[in-house]
């Protein structure tokens, strides 16, 4: 049996991720005035409206990074089951490197932002205006430390979006955290010692729905 999972963009079904070259060939769905109408699943064609999108996939889909927020804040109770969504990513030999720091006051993130955009010699550099950030880091000497933070990220990207939210991963922090003046400053919010930034994220309410961006080709191969 070959089934089509579909990809969702604003709310349509725009493109199919092909598991089986012949059946996609073939009669993988129908169209109805050049419009996907209908797609082959259990042994069946079913309407597009009728069609039955798995929770989390349909999460994974439509998630967007969002560069603009609006003004209302975000409730701790939301945080902190983002972060907590966070806590429970994979981790090599479940070490658990990853760790998290949360700001909420304005003037927090606007005073990191302002050492990141020295930092990165760029003085019009913005986190996008979030009313919340979450720092990611782990140690320098863990070896899975990066890809357990990434892990994490995603995770907490994930339940955002799933409780209503926007997020955006930022990079920037992890490029000049070790310059000696924004080292000195997260020394002095806090962050501990030999420590290494994967990443940040930015969350609020989104003001724009994002940009969706169709895959690109060749992305996946199968191996005999």
């Amino acid at each position: 049996m070959s089934v089509y999972v579909p990809y969702r963009m604003k709310g349509n079904i725009e493109n199919f991720s092909k598991i089986d070259n012949e059946f996609l060939a073939g009669k993988g769905y129908t169209k109805h005035n050049g419009q996907i109408a209908a797609i082959y699943c259990n042994g069946k064609y079913q309407k597009r409206r009728d069609f039955k999108m798995n929770e989390v996939l349909n999460n994974i889909y439509t998630r967007r990074s969002i560069r603009k927020f609006t003004e209302k804040d975000v409730p701790k109770e939301l945080v902190d089951e983002i972060v907590k969504a966070g806590t429970f990513a994979p981790s090599g030999k479940n070490m658990q490197t990853y760790r998290f720091f949360i700001m909420q006051k304005q003037e927090s993130i606007l005073a990191l932002q302002e050492i990141v955009a020295k930092g990165m010699e760029n003085p019009s550099y913005t986190f996008y205006g979030p009313k919340a950030l979450v720092i990611v880091t782990c140690n320098k000497e863990d070896v899975n430390g990066v890809e357990d933070g990434s892990c994490a990220l995603e995770n907490m990207m994930l339940a955002a979006h799933s409780l209503g939210l926007g997020s955006c991963w930022i990079n920037q922090l992890k490029y000049c955290g070790d310059k000696p003046e924004v080292a000195a400053y997260l020394d002095k919010i806090g962050l501990p010692k030999g420590r290494r930034v994967v990443g940040m994220l930015a969350l609020g309410y989104a003001a724009d729905e994002g940009t969706g961006h169709p895959r690109a080709d060749g992305l996946v191969t199968y191996l005999d």
